[in-house]
């Protein structure tokens, strides 16, 4: 992908977000509660081993992210809020739904099944859909970085950031 068409998806994330209400600004432990609200029900997220691809789930109750355990906390916030991301703009939401695969493969177990749809669907990682959701998650984590800044920059380049 050219930089032109990454700084176009840049400015469409960074508008997506400000349409939907989330501030420049986010502060530490606020992300997870405007995503509920925005989703319109409970998401949990559900800690699982290195080996497990993260993935979401939705049922009639909520959502289900699994993240795997990382070894840099920044990583670990980015796969959550790209999981976060396909939740807002409803990517795959009713092709994977826990009660139907469930209902589907009966005798296999729910998390091996969860895990092999999400391969699956979106194994296309060039598709304009990862690249949307791609892009929106690095905006929330910049965000998510401003709101750890301290409130007076003294650098050009974190001046830049706490900017917006």
């Amino acid at each position: 992908m050219g930089s032109r068409n990454v700084r176009r998806l840049d400015k469409w994330a960074k508008e997506q977000l400000d349409e939907m209400g989330f501030p420049a600004v986010i502060a530490p432990g606020e992300l997870h509660a405007m995503i509920e609200e925005r989703f319109g029900k409970g998401i949990s997220i559900s800690p699982a081993d290195g080996s497990v691809i993260p993935n979401t789930t939705v049922s009639a109750k909520g959502a289900r992210i699994v993240s795997p355990a990382r070894d840099f906390e920044w990583y670990q916030n980015h796969e959550c809020n790209h999981e976060y991301c396909h939740l807002l703009l409803g990517h795959n939401l009713a092709k994977a739904t826990e009660e139907a695969l469930a209902e589907v493969t009966p005798d296999l177990p729910l998390g091996k099944v969860l895990e092999a749809v999400t391969v699956y669907y979106r194994c296309d990682l060039d598709s304009i859909e990862e690249q949307q959701v791609e892009a929106l998650a690095d905006e929330l984590s910049l965000r998510q970085q401003r709101g750890l800044r301290p409130a007076r920059a003294t650098s050009g380049f974190e001046k830049a950031l706490t900017d917006g």
